[in-house]
């Protein structure tokens, strides 16, 4: 029951659907609990991203302005009919309308945050005590892969000089793919290397020779050598016994398929020995560069993103100072929220354990914690997000608070006021037999539709002719002849067919939306306009070759290679002017300007007259981006400076519902997240892994890589396997992001025979 969501004396755990309005339970127990005399600084409200953080606390406040204006009775109906008070009286309105101003003024002190904010904020307070240096910076994304590079070069460089052979016998890889490839993916997650070089510490070669169940060579008897020699002299006993895929070949003789049951072995015992070589030999070279990497780090005083809960997991357990550090921290927590709880990896599911012991511990505490999530929108695996570790982490919370006399409220949420009835039925009889898509508790959840005012509508719409310009525009055409003005076009990925079926409703004159929320990080044209603001301010060499790269400012725009000669020796600027004179001239038009014009009015020379041409997939991001400048100019500072920390510690993700709230908005199924609209299309996509492009794989706490097909065997065919299947669960979620987040219509586009097809033709039929 929701009412239990509000017991703010007792721990609770909620399973929410889609669609749920789980957003809004927890800012009602969040008001609740400053209510009832909580501080708001002593609340933990925990987020996945500092967009999530942003709007709620954006919530949270407008709430607490609603209950100090108290129009319409606003204060009395919210307090009586939501957070469930029995009586209200005057004392009670004033503190409702008091809350207001406690929580605007302590703003600075309220830790709605993301879980890596509040860590480098412990660990801004405690540096010394985690083994940091006082002053300690985060790395960007860019700075951090920038050292990285420099890590590898010089580790490479070393390793060449020194101790070749590790790269020697990784020659001809496996899978075909480049040795740069795998190196680039593994680095890729560097607090997972630290975690698995800190518990693979003792020789990781017996921990595979251990789990290939490695075994030992055998040795055949004198007589087999004696047929061999007589039926199979100067052969390849392979060749001659193993099929090409390295099978024992049939018709044999008795003789001959003794020999081949050990050839066969052997064989075996080969694959398993090259492939722990190769693994081995990679795993040296990773550890040579990111041991680099490390130093690289500690010399500048810096720790990355991944790093920051690396250290607050040191901090809180192996630290000097841990007991005092877990005294401070639980004298100022008396309650921990979670959000978006299905998207935390398995090391924040670790560190909130740790925030968690008072609570499920102390029998004498009275704090406690509320943690929302929903395992079946569970779709950031390949960010490390953990979803089993949710309901691991329900059942150890339960059997905790039980042992110490203490309840925990378990609360499922499957009534869904966004979408339709005949939307969510299709979408439980998709899923009914998805058990991997089970929350904690009860099992799955069935959906219940609060909207009662119509039955929805749900097609496939079937495509045909394998070209496809041909589906595209078959596409197009049925979205053109539907009368509503708000439509979401979902794909798993931009790709051809989804920018082919933009272009065909471009050319068709339906107006297309912008996204509602744009990552100004993920657009290049903009991220060369932070380049060159930095560039202006710090004269730094990273932010100067950004630019020199940039195809939307130089027509012809310096290489790698380039960059290194001007970069080598001497000043950089110098050097510029003498290799590339006209370069020269427009950075330092740049620079005079910035000297001389206003705030505003650099950014709009810069794209005036800076900006070569840019595409209309970069006309939203200029928009929402001069729109926020200007915001930013009006309400805050217009000093560029200041612009440039605000952009790079809060302004990730901007709101773009401002700009157009009709037409049809392409997204991704994973940008979607959160996201609704009227009508739902939804493009074909496969739910099968796809096996062509995993390089590696991390299977607990091991680490492998693929061999090519023919020189695998069983023990990492099991392991393959359990990553395919866990890369197919994740796409059924991904499936059911994409269909809730429909409210009226859904209208899938697929081929006949496609896995959607195949799912939803005999569902929607008998529906």
């Amino acid at each position: 029951m929701v009412s239990d969501c509000l017991d703010i004396t007792n721990s609770c755990f909620v399973f929410a659907a889609a669609g749920s309005g789980k957003t809004n339970v927890l800012i009602n127990r969040y008001v609740k609990s400053l209510m009832f005399g909580i501080n708001a600084r002593e609340i933990l409200c925990l987020t996945f991203t500092k967009a999530a953080a942003i709007e709620m606390e954006s919530r949270i406040l407008s709430v607490l302005e609603k209950l100090y204006l108290n129009e319409n009775n606003f204060a009395e109906n919210y307090l009586s009919n939501v957070i469930g008070m029995t009586s209200i009286n005057h004392a009670d309105l004033a503190v409702s309308g008091q809350l207001f101003f406690d929580f605007q003024n302590d703003l600075h002190n309220i830790k709605i945050m993301t879980l890596h904010s509040f860590c480098q904020n412990l660990l801004s307070k405690f540096p010394l005590e985690a083994g940091l240096r006082a002053n300690f910076e985060v790395l960007d994304e860019n700075d951090a892969e920038d050292l990285m590079k420099k890590a590898k070069r010089t580790a490479l460089e070393s390793l060449w000089k020194t101790d070749p052979e590790p790269l020697r016998s990784l020659a001809g890889l496996v899978s075909g793919y480049t040795f740069e490839d795998l190196v680039d993916k593994i680095l890729s997650s560097p607090a997972r290397l630290i975690n698995f070089f800190e518990s693979n510490k003792d020789d990781y070669e017996q921990k595979l020779e251990s789990f290939f169940n490695l075994g030992k060579i055998s040795e055949l008897s004198e007589e087999f050598n004696d047929y061999i020699s007589e039926f199979f002299p100067d052969k390849n006993l392979e060749e001659v016994l193993l099929t090409n895929t390295g099978n024992i070949r049939k018709r044999l003789s008795d003789t001959e398929d003794k020999i081949a049951r050990i050839v066969y072995k052997n064989s075996i015992f080969r694959k398993k020995n090259i492939l722990i070589r190769k693994i081995v030999s990679f795993l040296k070279i990773i550890r040579i560069i990111f041991d680099e990497y490390q130093n690289l780090k500690r010399k500048n005083n810096v720790i990355d993103f991944d790093e920051i809960l690396y250290t607050t997991d040191y901090l809180f357990t192996q630290s000097y100072a841990k007991e005092f550090v877990m005294s401070k921290f639980y004298e100022s927590v008396k309650c921990i929220m979670i959000d978006e709880a299905q998207d935390l990896s398995q090391l924040q599911w670790k560190i909130v354990s740790i925030f968690s012991e008072d609570i499920l511990m102390n029998h004498k505490s009275n704090k406690t914690m509320f943690v929302v999530g929903d395992i079946k929108q569970s779709i950031y695996r390949f960010q490390g997000a953990d979803c089993k570790s949710f309901p691991r982490f329900y059942e150890v919370c339960k059997k905790s608070l039980s042992s110490i006399g203490k309840d925990l409220k378990t609360v499922h949420l499957n009534t869904s006021y966004r979408s339709l009835p005949k939307i969510l039925t299709v979408v439980d009889a998709v899923f009914k037999d998805c058990d991997f898509l089970a929350d904690g508790g009860d099992g799955p959840l069935r959906h219940v539709a609060h909207r009662q005012d119509d039955d929805g509508v749900v097609e496939f719409i079937e495509l045909s002719g394998d070209e496809s310009v041909d589906q595209a525009k078959q596409i197009s055409d049925f979205i053109c002849k539907l009368p509503a003005s708000e439509i979401l076009l979902l794909t798993r990925s931009r790709n051809e067919m989804s920018e082919l079926v933009m272009r065909e409703l471009s050319r068709s004159g339906l107006k297309i939306a912008s996204p509602d929320c744009l990552d100004f990080t993920q657009n290049l044209l903009i991220m060369d306009i932070i380049s060159l603001v930095n560039f202006c301010i710090n004269y730094d060499r990273y932010s100067l070759c950004c630019i020199l790269k940039s195809a939307y400012i130089f027509e012809y725009p310096l290489s790698d290679d380039d960059l290194f000669y001007i970069c080598d020796d001497g000043n950089i600027l110098d050097n510029l002017r003498e290799r590339y004179d006209d370069k020269w001239r427009i950075i330092s038009r740049i620079i005079k300007c910035y000297e001389s014009y206003s705030f505003i009015n650099f950014f709009y020379f810069i794209l005036n007259d800076i900006i070569r041409s840019f595409g209309q997939e970069d006309e939203f991001a200029i928009s929402a981006f001069m729109d926020t400048i200007i915001s930013f100019s009006k309400k805050k500072s217009d000093v560029p400076s200041e612009f440039l920390d605000y952009f790079n510690e809060t302004l990730i993700r901007v709101s773009m519902q401002n700009l157009q709230n009709d037409g049809v908005r392409l997204s991704t199924i994973h940008g979607a997240k959160g996201l609704e609209a009227p009508v739902v299309c939804l493009l074909d996509f496969k739910l099968k892994a796809d096996k062509t492009k995993t390089k590696m794989v991390w299977y607990n706490d091991l680490f492998f890589l693929k061999p090519t097909k023919n020189d695998s065997f069983e023990e990492i065919d099991s392991v393959l396997d359990y990553e395919y299947e866990e890369e197919r669960r994740e796409l059924f979620r991904l499936l059911y992001v994409a269909m809730t987040r429909s409210r009226d219509k859904l209208y899938i586009f697929g081929k006949k025979d496609g896995d959607l097809w195949k799912i939803f033709n005999p569902i929607i039929g008998y529906i």
